[in-house]
């Protein structure tokens, strides 16, 4: 078996993973204790952090990581020793933990900088809508691209207008200047696949489980 030292390497991984539902559990004393929690994993994996950074819902880590080393191996340990001490600590109101499955992207060693700052401007970028999709996708997202003229509520925008208690979730679709409320997650999926056949145009069919959002929300 070929030891990591053994090996000259320059493997740069791009890790994203959200929430359960992507519910906007870390808040600032969670997210320090999750983000602290997983630089000292990665540095008992012989890994060296060269970004971490998120918002109250998902998590990015840049990282340099020994050719030995499975990545998948490593998302789980990482979950696993964050949510242990957020839960211990009792920094999340209810039980946290974190969505099934992550996304992974190689990076170029002369992209490494790019990806650091992007990791590092989450907030900024999610604030002003300036995010590269490709970079912000896990299992839990949508299998499709989402068609012109229609875009995600996350669950975080029905709370933030008091429409959503924090301890549900919930999505919708907006579209043609009709807004929808989805039972979960799974609702949005659906529709993106086309398993319901919305009509994706100026006059929307409602499925079957959705429901009109009140007009506050509609942008």
């Amino acid at each position: 078996m070929l030891d990591s030292l053994d090996a000259f390497s320059l493997l740069y991984v791009h890790i994203v993973w959200t929430t359960w539902q992507r519910t906007p559990w870390l808040t600032t004393e969670p997210r320090s204790a999750a983000y602290a929690c997983m630089t000292a994993t990665c540095d008992t994996l012989n890994c060296t952090v060269i970004a971490l950074d998120g918002t109250d819902d998902h998590v990015h880590l840049l990282i340099h990581i020994p050719p030995t080393l499975d990545v998948s191996a490593l998302v789980k340990r990482l979950k696993g020793a964050s949510s242990h001490l957020i839960n211990q600590q009792a920094l999340c109101p209810v039980r946290f933990q974190w969505q099934k499955g992550y996304g992974g992207f190689t990076v170029s060693p002369w992209d490494v900088d790019k990806v650091k700052d992007y990791i590092h401007s989450q907030e900024e970028h999610h604030r002003n809508q300036t995010l590269k999709p490709i970079l912000e996708r896990t299992p839990a997202d949508p299998d499709s691209s989402v068609p012109e003229g229609l875009r995600i509520i996350p669950a975080r925008e029905f709370i933030r207008r008091g429409l959503l208690a924090p301890a549900n979730s919930l999505a919708g679709l907006a579209l043609a200047g009709r807004s929808f409320a989805f039972a979960g997650p799974s609702g949005i999926r659906r529709a993106l696949c086309g398993l319901t056949r919305p009509a994706f145009g100026d006059r929307l069919k409602r499925p079957h489980y959705a429901s009109p959002m009140p007009a506050s929300t509609r942008r």
